[in-house]
């Protein structure tokens, strides 16, 4: 059975909007961030899509940002958090600025208490291959979670993309699971692109 992927990242926290390195600290979506989730349920309700089984990172940016996009797509499903698509531990990193002096460091795995590249890459490709065997009668699923994590991911499957490819906040990205194999589809879509801002 073809099975249809869909991961997003959430929506805009004060951090982002300063630009600071965000991991496994809790900070709430803020006003736009609660937008960007809106028009992301607006998009996906456009364009007819719908899911079977929500799985989300357990900080509450990306909860709050299921629970946006469940609610505009009047979904009755509950949501099912999952750590293994919770956000990259940037260790003493966090916080810093995102520049590229910083991220530099971030991709040598550098930093201590970072988790390096290969640990969250097979993280959540591990992750996402339980989640889809243990669901094996569902055919679409959408998971709310991180940039990093989207990025681990990505980075996995195709070996010319980076952890400094960008991922706007509240990006849809798809992917396909075919003959026990994740393709990637469609990536970093941004749902603010047709919004009426």
């Amino acid at each position: 059975m073809k099975k249809t992927i869909c991961l997003i990242r959430h929506g805009q926290t004060d951090q982002n909007k300063l630009k600071k390195i965000q991991g496994r600290k809790d900070f709430p979506l803020n006003d736009f961030g609660r937008f960007q989730a809106e028009q992301a349920a607006l998009y996906l309700k456009n364009s007819k899509a719908h899911f079977d089984i929500i799985y989300s990172s357990p900080l509450s940016r990306a909860v709050d940002t299921a629970n946006i996009i469940k609610n505009g797509l009047e979904l009755d499903i509950e949501i099912i958090k999952d750590a293994a698509f919770i956000e990259r531990d940037f260790g003493e990193s966090e916080g810093l600025d995102v520049n590229k002096e910083n991220f530099v460091r971030v991709l040598d795995d550098s930093y201590e208490g970072l988790e390096k590249s290969y640990e969250i890459q097979n993280r959540v490709y591990n992750g996402l291959l339980k989640v889809l065997k243990e669901n094996e009668e569902k055919e679409s699923f959408l998971i709310v979670c991180h940039s990093h994590t989207i990025k681990a991911l990505l980075t996995k499957l195709d070996k010319n993309r980076t952890f400094m490819d960008p991922l706007c906040n509240c990006a849809i990205n798809y992917f396909i699971y075919e003959n026990n194999e994740v393709k990637i589809d469609k990536i970093n879509i941004d749902p603010l692109e047709n919004a009426n801002l």
